[in-house]
């Protein structure tokens, strides 16, 4: 850079003097400032390589499945389904629905009240055990919720509407006090003795022929009339 040096008068001295040292001052900011100035490019060019270099590890990067197991339980996560009687087919799984619900009628229902006494036959009726297994699954949903209201739906609709249909299901069973089965060929019903038989030979029974042959010809049940 070709800088102006303005000329003195006789002996070093005179106007222009001053005036030589103001351009030699700012000569000097000069040439300080372009010297930080490339410093400074330096160091942003150094930057901008840091910047890439780590733009490129994180895109390489593995993803880890830390990363993806919450989306991944969420998708492989499925919604349980109810217990079906009408399709089971498993005769484990038949024995360990119908002693849970059983269970339940005997240690909470009908201590309770709240179901009047069933037959004994009442485990080869499919109806009934449907509808107990239906109400039973509505009660452990009630009484799990923070909230009292589906207690009180439990108790004023699902609960009556299974003692009805309850009632219609068993009602020859309950007024003859002993099983009474449709037969083939004969109009009215005929009545079986059913004390042989134990509950989870019939939840075997039932996962293995839903009713076909039926349970006094799978079993050999003695009829009680003619």
């Amino acid at each position: 850079m070709r800088r102006y040096e303005p000329t003195t008068g006789p002996g070093g001295t005179g106007p222009g003097d001053g005036l030589a040292r103001i351009v030699a001052a700012l000569a000097g900011r000069v040439d300080a400032t372009e010297r930080q100035l490339h410093t400074l490019a330096t160091e942003v060019a150094g930057l901008g390589r840091g910047v890439a270099a780590l733009t490129m590890q994180l895109t390489a990067a593995p993803v880890t499945t830390a990363d993806t197991d919450t989306d991944t339980d969420a998708e492989a996560e499925e919604p349980t389904r109810q217990r079906d009687w009408a399709t089971v087919a498993d005769p484990d799984t038949a024995i360990v629905w119908l002693a849970e619900v059983d269970q339940w009628l005997t240690d909470v229902i009908l201590p309770a009240g709240l179901l009047a006494p069933l037959p004994s036959c009442w485990t080869i009726h499919p109806a009934a055990v449907v509808d107990l297994l239906a109400l039973h699954a509505e009660a452990r949903t009630a009484w799990a919720h923070p909230a009292p209201t589906p207690v009180s739906e439990w108790l004023a609709r699902w609960l009556p509407g299974t003692r009805t249909r309850l009632a219609a299901a068993l009602v020859e069973c309950v007024e003859q006090r002993h099983h009474r089965q449709q037969v083939p060929g004969i109009a009215r019903t005929r009545g079986y003795d059913t004390r042989p038989l134990d509950r989870d030979s019939v939840a075997a029974w039932w996962a293995t022929t839903h009713g076909h042959p039926t349970a006094p010809e799978f079993f050999g049940l003695r009829p009680l009339d003619a």
